[in-house]
This record gives C-alpha cells, structure tokens and sequence, in this order.
C-alpha cells in the first residue's frame, strides 16, 4: 500500500517546521537557521520527518548548566560573527581571547538560559500536523479499499 496522501503531508509538514524553526531561532552567525533542513524516511511500517540541525542546537534549545567552560573557539567565532564589541574590563580593552576567556567563565559560572526554539516550533505545528496525517491516512486506506472492491467486483 502506497500511502501518497500521508507523504504530501508530511512533505509540506517538514517544510513547515523547517520555516517555523528559522523564524525562532535567535541569529548569531545564522550557521543554525542555514543548516536547518528536513528529511522524510519511509519504513515498512513507519514514515518519519526529522530535522537536521547544527550540532550546538542542544545548547541554544536546552542552555548550558553552569560547571564546565564551552569551548572558547566557539565563542571566539561568535565573537568576530556577531560582532561583539568589547567594553574595558579593569581599565583595559580586553582581546577577542580574552573576552571569550570572559564570556566563557562567566557561562561556566552561571550556565545559559534556555531558547525553546524547537520546542515551540513543535507546540505550534504538531496538532495540526496529527490531524492532518491522520486525514491523509483515512483518505489513503479509503482510496486504496475502493481499488480492492473494484477489482474485486470486475473478477465476478
């Protein structure tokens, strides 16, 4: 059975959440919004979309516990990308190393709060999602019977 409804509408669903996910998510270099894409996976027995982010997305989704200092070459990138402009740290123009030594003590010390991005972006697509596929599944084994009953009443 070829469920061709239920791929339509998990294609305009993948699409959807990829746009809805851009809009959110807070723009620093605009590496995450430009790696956001989606990828449908047809089973035997499952069809799934799923969203291919950059790998720091857990951090902007979840935030970062304080503890263990990020990776200061990170900060460093989203230092030149933003830009950040340095205020004088104890009289002195602190470098792009030192104030990510900065940024990153201060994120070791009091963690990151969280952006939900993925999150909201799930709340506000998935009802209408679950009652658009399971329309497109009643239309799809609908079509699909009518074929069987066709076949079958030609047969007599």
């Amino acid at each position: 059975m070829e469920f061709k409804r239920l791929k339509e509408v998990l294609e305009r669903y993948g699409q959807l959440l990829v746009t809805r996910y851009q809009t959110y998510v807070p723009e620093a270099s605009g590496k995450l919004v430009q790696s956001v894409k989606y990828e449908m996976r047809m089973g035997d027995t499952s069809y799934e979309v799923g969203l291919w982010l950059e790998d720091y997305w857990k951090y902007v989704e979840h935030g970062r516990k304080a503890g263990k200092f990020p990776p200061l070459s990170k900060i460093e990138e989203w230092i030149r990308v933003k830009p950040v402009i340095p205020r004088p740290y104890n009289g002195k123009l602190p470098t792009e190393k030192q104030l990510a030594f900065l940024i990153g003590r201060k994120i070791a010390q009091e963690g990151s709060e969280p952006k939900n991005v993925l999150k909201r972006t799930m709340d506000e697509v998935l009802d209408e999602m679950l009652m658009s596929v399971k329309q497109a599944i009643m239309e799809d084994i609908q079509e699909d019977l009518n074929t069987v009953l066709v076949t079958l009443t030609n047969r007599k």
